[in-house]
């Protein structure tokens, strides 16, 4: 009821796609990796999307759509901002950080 609209609003659906849909929506929804997203797309909107066509997917998305999709988000965000686009950062990394001790084994070692 939300996110299809806004899909639609930022001018995506020129796109005709449904993986490209999917994907949108359970990146905004829910954040994880292609495995989870998967999962989380079966759960909660019980679409079945085979993990290798994400990955086919984002092949044809590099190769074909780039550019396509980069145009219409830019246009989106000028819309958003009255026409000025400065410099737009959006971090999609994940941290990870492990180690052999713990916090109070590495006080005790000091």
């Amino acid at each position: 009821m939300i996110l299809n609209p806004l899909f639609n609003n930022i001018g995506f659906n020129a796109i005709k796609d449904d993986i490209l849909r999917h994907l949108v929506v359970s990146r905004i929804c829910h954040p994880q990796s292609k495995v989870a997203t998967v999962d989380y797309l079966k759960s909660y909107f019980d679409e079945d999307v085979e993990l290798h066509k994400i990955y086919r997917y984002l092949d044809k998305l590099s190769d074909t759509q780039k550019d396509n999709i980069q145009q219409i988000s830019v246009e989106h965000t000028r819309k958003v901002l009255g026409g000025k686009v400065g410099v737009v950062f959006y971090d999609v990394t994940t941290l990870y950080f492990e180690t052999d001790y713990d916090n109070q084994s590495k006080i005790a070692r000091k």
